[in-house]
């Protein structure tokens, strides 16, 4: 298992913060360092690891070791953060009309920024039930 030394700077940094979003170009470790993160604040609080990462290694990365109790891993698809939301928001009689609607399907598929958008409410979402969040993004 990874872990930060104890009282490191940067531990001490990481443990001061609720939400920790990890950026940065292709092939620099944003998912291990995500994954290391995600462990070391579990074993201090309920964390959530989420990616709004297509690619799915987080999982991978965690995969290799023992999850402490106070980590979850959130994979969930954009198709089910949207039809989630249209749940919510839509009235009654219209819920299943609009998840069934193939116009929609197509249109939700290439709008730009939705994926965007869907991350940033999962990460709200997330902070209602959880003392700390951990974002690995895609390049």
């Amino acid at each position: 298992m990874i872990q930060a030394k104890k009282n490191s700077d940067f531990a001490r940094f990481v443990e001061s913060k609720k939400n920790i979003i990890v950026i940065g170009s292709g092939g620099t470790g944003k998912t291990t360092i995500s994954a290391a993160i995600a462990l070391h604040l579990a074993e201090i609080g309920p964390t959530i690891a989420l990616t709004v990462d297509p690619s799915r290694r987080l999982k991978d990365a965690l995969a290799h070791s023992d999850l402490p109790p106070g980590l979850r891993i959130d994979m969930t698809e954009e198709k089910d953060v949207l039809d989630s939301l249209l749940k919510q928001y839509s009235a009654e009689t219209d819920k299943q009309v609009l998840l069934d609607n193939p116009i929609l399907a197509s249109v939700t598929n290439r709008l730009p920024g939705l994926g965007h958008y869907l991350g940033l409410y999962r990460l709200r979402r997330a902070t209602e039930h959880f003392e700390r969040v951990v974002v690995d993004t895609p390049a």
